[in-house]
């Protein structure tokens, strides 16, 4: 690139605008990398396999820490949540990436010489502490070929911004090591993510500290910012010094609110559980009370409703006896008077017999015979 825009100088390998540009060219390539992870994420199910055990579908109903979430709303900002953590953990590893295996980059403030950087083989600039540098560009390169007779702690007059820039050599060992790291920030980043939701939803004190930590974190990263121009000290060394320092409060406010969505769903849950019980209590007392009716009561019914069925069953009881008297006397009566219906037909066949027999002995004539025996039945 060099022979491409021709370098005004012979003290670096590439001018500032070269550099420059081949950063662009680098955060190109990490937006492409964001822009295809996000593909990923909207078009695939991503989230079950990357948060094992706090997402979870099943019959395609997404659980939270194994909580139904039937809320959309809801499940749209969890979903949020989680994605943005992964976007932030894959911006930070891709930095890394970036700073450990292709580019690194360092800057700070102050007037001693780059030494460490020039004996890297590092190309350093060197720009006058003052907003107008950053709208005209004045980055004076700095000769790093005598760094060793350079001892001076004071090479500059006054504070100056010095970037330094170079080329990672590659190595296989190198972009295993790095490879490995970045899995294990990756790991560790989610799995903490999930530890920290959970104990947020847990404990409401734990998650107010997550929210303290959170603006502590952001504040810290404003005061440092600040007053670093104000100091010889190296702050934002890297650009991966930067992406660390500013995405450590961005993840506390996604645990932060994650956590509270998951109050907000065990909330849920609780009421519904609450529900459920009161639902099938009320149901089992109202087959208990129609069972209690069906057999006149039982000793678990209310002493006044019990009362009240006993005083029932009496009653029945008693009108039963007082009614069976009256059929009894009433047959009783019914046997008597046929039989003294008997009694008396007997009685008048006996009585003509006796005037037959009185007829034919004092010649008494049958018509009176038959007039004393109307009267008699009569």
């Amino acid at each position: 690139m060099a022979y491409i825009f021709g370098n005004d100088n012979e003290v670096t390998n590439f001018s500032y605008f070269e550099y420059q540009l081949l950063m662009f060219c680098l955060a190109g390539g990490m937006c492409i990398c964001m822009i295809i992870v996000e593909f990923g994420m909207q078009r695939f199910a991503l989230l079950p396999m990357l948060f094992p055990g706090v997402f979870s579908i099943r019959e395609k109903k997404l659980f939270f820490f194994d909580i139904e979430v039937r809320d959309v709303s809801m499940g749209k900002a969890m979903r949020w949540e989680a994605m943005m953590i992964t976007r932030v953990t894959i911006f930070v590893v891709l930095s890394y990436v970036w700073e450990s295996c292709v580019f690194e980059t360092t800057t700070h403030v102050g007037k001693a010489f780059p030494q460490e950087q020039c004996s890297k083989g590092m190309d350093c600039f060197a720009s006058e502490l003052n907003v107008v540098t950053i709208f005209n560009r004045n980055h004076m390169p700095v000769n790093c070929e005598n760094h060793d007779a350079t001892k001076e702690e004071e090479f500059f007059s006054n504070k100056m911004v010095i970037s330094c820039l170079g080329f990672v050599r590659p190595s296989a060992q190198l972009w295993l090591m790095h490879a490995a790291i970045c899995h294990a920030v990756v790991q560790l980043t989610l799995k903490a993510y999930g530890l920290l939701v959970w104990s947020c939803g847990q404990s409401q004190w734990f998650h107010r500290l997550m929210a303290f930590f959170g603006i502590v974190s952001l504040l810290a990263f404003v005061v440092m910012c600040a007053f670093s121009v104000m100091t010889q000290e190296e702050f934002q060394a890297s650009w991966l010094a930067f992406v660390l320092s500013l995405s450590l409060p961005v993840f506390f406010q996604i645990v932060w609110k994650s956590g509270k969505i998951l109050q907000q769903l065990w909330l849920e849950e609780s009421r519904r559980t609450q529900d459920c019980i009161e639902h099938n209590l009320s149901l089992a007392l109202k087959d208990l009370a129609t069972t209690n009716l069906h057999h006149n009561g039982t000793t678990d019914s209310p002493p006044e409703k019990a009362g009240t069925r006993k005083k029932s069953s009496l009653a029945t009881k008693a009108s039963s006896l007082l009614k069976l008297p009256g059929s009894f006397w009433k047959g009783r009566s019914a046997d008597k008077s046929e039989s003294a219906k008997d009694a008396a037909e007997a009685k008048a066949a006996q009585e003509r017999r006796e005037r037959e027999q009185a007829g034919d002995v004092g010649g008494a004539s049958a018509p009176d015979v038959e007039a004393a025996d109307r009267r008699e039945s009569g």
